[in-house]
């Protein structure tokens, strides 16, 4: 569904999207074989239209939500947001937790939601911040 939207600018529903998908993906039935798919259904909730695109960023490494913990001191989420700026990634939401009973005093529990280029350039950011000591996750 996001392929057709992206580079067609076609909403079309999952069902209505099966077919043209198994052309795409080359089911080996349909080799040598002149084929015409038929994309219908454009009767998608949005809420299920925004699910897809976000699942699609991720799934395609071109959005990805990253936590690690810093400490909890002037300039310590600047200088975090520095080096993930440096590398190209826009960031899109953060949240910035002390009070999560899974980290020690004087720390905060960082969550980035970023926009990314590529799962390599997700990749990147992750050796970058690592070398950097930070422990990092990344979903």
């Amino acid at each position: 569904m996001l392929l057709f939207l992206e580079n067609a600018k076609v909403v079309a529903e999952g069902a209505g999207a099966a077919s043209a998908s198994a052309i795409i993906h080359r089911l080996p039935h349909n080799r040598n074989r002149k084929i015409v798919a038929i994309l219908s259904g454009g009767n998608i909730d949005v809420n299920i239209l925004e699910l897809v695109i976000d699942k699609g960023l991720v799934k395609d490494g071109r959005k990805c939500f990253l936590t690690t913990v810093i400490q909890d001191r002037p300039g310590a989420l600047a200088q975090l947001l520095k080096l993930i700026a440096g590398l190209g990634a826009n960031v899109l939401a953060v949240s910035h937790k002390r009070e999560t009973l899974d980290i020690p005093m004087s720390y905060a529990k960082v969550e980035l939601e970023l926009e990314t280029s590529n799962s390599e350039q997700v990749q990147t950011i992750k050796k970058l911040l690592e070398e950097n000591y930070y422990h990092v996750e990344i979903q």
